[in-house]
């Protein structure tokens, strides 16, 4: 039998530990309060549930602001500073002057935006924008997002609409359309 006294006593010996601990400044995050009410007497396994569950979904918003964060970082900041005109699949393209926003970019972290310089074929051509290229970004999914879907799809047997209702579900409401994760090359 585990005495809970002593492991409660345990717990509170570990609080210095916690405090010293700082990835990303751990003290102005919401983890470290979360951690601080947990350990704090009258541990139950409710209280253990409801604590986990608040520590996925900031683990979850961490990880989706890495990402956003790392992908917004691999195009230089100006759009002067890019090449004036790429080729992909034997096509030239030229820059636009402006950086435009991708809203609702999905990953297996939930949805991210992402700044991208445009570029379009001819003068009134099909746009592309070479870093979602270079991420492996399809109908506004990152490959982890689409391999999530197809996972779902083919655990369950369910529609492709219905799987993503269940990730969005799972994912705290990230938002998936389910014309998103089709590979339309």
């Amino acid at each position: 039998m585990i005495n809970l006294r002593c492991l409660a006593s345990l717990v509170q010996s570990r609080m210095s530990r916690l405090e010293r601990f700082q990835p990303l400044d751990c003290k102005s995050t919401a983890g470290f309060g979360q951690a601080s009410s947990f350990l704090e007497p009258g541990i139950t396994p409710l209280r253990t549930h409801g604590f986990e569950c608040q520590i996925e979904i900031i683990v979850r918003e961490l990880g989706r602001s890495f990402l956003e964060w790392c992908f917004g970082a691999i195009e230089p900041e100006s759009v002067e500073s890019m090449p004036g005109s790429v080729r992909f699949n034997d096509h030239s393209f030229r820059r636009l002057g402006e950086k435009s926003m991708h809203s609702k970019v999905l990953t297996r972290f939930g949805n991210i935006e992402l700044l991208r310089a445009n570029y379009r074929r001819g003068r009134a051509g099909k746009f592309i924008a070479p870093v979602e290229k270079l991420l492996g970004i399809q109908c506004g999914a990152t490959p982890a997002a689409t391999d999530l879907v197809g996972r779902q799809i083919a655990a369950t047997g369910s529609s492709q609409t219905r799987s993503n209702w269940i990730i969005a579900d799972s994912q705290h409401r990230i938002y998936c359309r389910s014309n998103r994760c089709k590979n339309r090359e």
